[in-house]
């Protein structure tokens, strides 16, 4: 299954906490990146808080939950910065 990998900023405790929430919600695997080094379980409060959330991280999660993302995790996308 294809996956879709998009930019997103959780500068704050509770942005993360409102994506972790969301998150929960998707039918697969969620994973999320900093510096293309670290990944973590995208649904983990706990992995995404260890994580350098002062910039963008990547967001990558499966095609089948392209409708929720929009719904759910739209707002935390970050357009012009290239994944």
């Amino acid at each position: 299954m294809r996956r879709i990998t998009k930019p997103i900023l959780l500068d704050t405790v509770d942005k993360v906490k409102d994506f972790v929430k969301q998150t929960n919600k998707f039918l697969r695997e969620v994973d999320v990146s900093s510096s293309g080094k670290y990944v973590v379980n995208g649904k983990s409060l706990l992995g995404i808080l260890s994580l350098d959330t002062s910039k963008p991280v990547v967001v990558s999660y499966s095609e089948e939950d392209e409708g929720l993302a929009e719904i759910f995790i739209s707002k935390y996308f970050v357009r012009g910065v290239n994944v």
